[in-house]
């Protein structure tokens, strides 16, 4: 389904919502010493779904025979389903959808690819002056680690940009269950060096970089932290509805009671989906607890030695209270932690940008997280 520009609702009743978003700006620290920001319409009832929500699941009707533009890595990888588990993970794969539009088109794209073969999607504001340095920032995309796209979201990879004016590079990476855990994080972690030590080519700060990741893109971003303790190349990083665990155990203790998988695209028990998801992508070589897939996890020594963190939960997402619990844990261990809350929503919502407020807030409050 491609995006219908003649139904972009940047309308007056837009703007309204964003105006009431941006004026609630103080953070503070909650009972849990945790500094948080929480972005409530002040017009949405407590505990109440946006109604925009509805409105969009109104509105955008996904045809029936609608398949996800895919990975341009992954679609160069195809293969059939071996099981009927990769028949059902490349079913929901295909069905993975957002409807965003491209609020910056004056914003230039460029496709980059690492010494390693990795392709990045480059976003490029317009210049002040001619060559000027960019902060930079490497976005891993989302999509249940079986699939997602640089695509998906692209929306927000165009106005951050913009807003922020750095240079967003999007990866193009190999993920589940055809390729694993390992190939997944070597992958971004060679591309995030690749950006440091390429910077005077690409034009941007090596001192500057920030990882961003979205959901399990979060997961993966986290671990590139943990596989960076060492060589820093990463100043800081930006973890978006994130899930933190593919514990069984863990994911049952930190999932709301009750919440089942809707919100982020499958059907089906919430635990069994993160245990499926989480075997396609470890493909059992690994311990489910080990911090590399479940970050909750890191060791205290780690955890303290954290970079600086901005980390964003919704309401309506059997995530969000994972993605408290690790603000939690970084706050406890002194991280240089900004926490934001957005109420009303459900997961992934910046897939939407220029439908919901909400997601172009949030890339306000990105851009001034970045420039602190």
């Amino acid at each position: 389904m491609s995006t219908n520009s003649d139904a972009y609702p940047r309308t007056e009743t837009y703007y309204e919502k964003l105006a009431r978003l941006s004026k609630i700006q103080e953070f503070q620290k909650d009972e849990n010493g945790v500094l948080s920001l929480t972005k409530r319409d002040p017009k949405v009832k407590d505990g109440e779904e946006d109604p925009v929500l509805k409105d969009y699941q109104k509105d955008y009707k996904f045809p029936k025979d609608y398949k996800a533009q895919p990975s341009a890595a992954m679609a160069a990888a195809a293969r059939a389903p071996r099981n009927d588990t990769e028949k059902k993970l490349f079913a929901w794969r295909e069905r993975m959808n957002g409807v965003s539009v491209n609020m910056a088109p004056n914003v230039k794209t460029e496709k980059v690819t690492t010494d390693e073969g990795v392709s990045m999607m480059s976003y490029t504001p317009v210049l002040t002056a001619p060559y000027e340095t960019l902060p930079a920032v490497m976005y891993i995309h989302g999509g249940g680690f079986i699939g997602g796209s640089i695509y998906l979201t692209q929306g927000f990879s165009y106005l951050l940009a913009q807003v922020a004016h750095v240079k967003v590079f999007a990866v193009d990476f190999h993920y589940a269950p055809e390729f694993d855990y390992e190939t997944t994080t070597s992958e971004n972690y060679s591309s995030l060096r690749y950006l440091s030590e390429h910077a005077d080519e690409l034009g941007i700060d090596p001192a500057n970089i920030t990882l961003y990741g979205e959901s399990t893109g979060a997961n993966i971003a986290a671990a590139i932290t943990y596989m960076d303790r060492e060589t820093r190349y990463a100043k800081q990083q930006a973890l978006l509805y994130p899930l933190v665990t593919i514990d069984s155990k863990q994911i049952r203790e930190l999932t709301p009671k009750g919440a089942g998988s809707g919100p982020v695209g499958a059907s089906g028990d919430f635990t069994t989906l993160i245990d499926t998801i989480g075997t396609a992508y470890t493909h059992d070589k690994i311990d489910k607890m080990d911090p590399l897939v479940s970050p909750i996890n890191y060791p205290d020594d780690v955890t303290a030695n954290l970079p600086r963190t901005i980390l964003v939960t919704d309401e309506f997402d059997p995530l969000h209270e994972e993605g408290y619990a690790f603000a939690k844990k970084l706050a406890k261990a002194g991280v240089d932690l900004h926490y934001l809350y957005y109420p009303g929503m459900t997961h992934a919502f910046l897939n939407n940008v220029g439908l919901f407020a909400q997601a172009e807030d949030f890339a306000w409050e990105m851009a001034k997280w970045l420039r602190g």
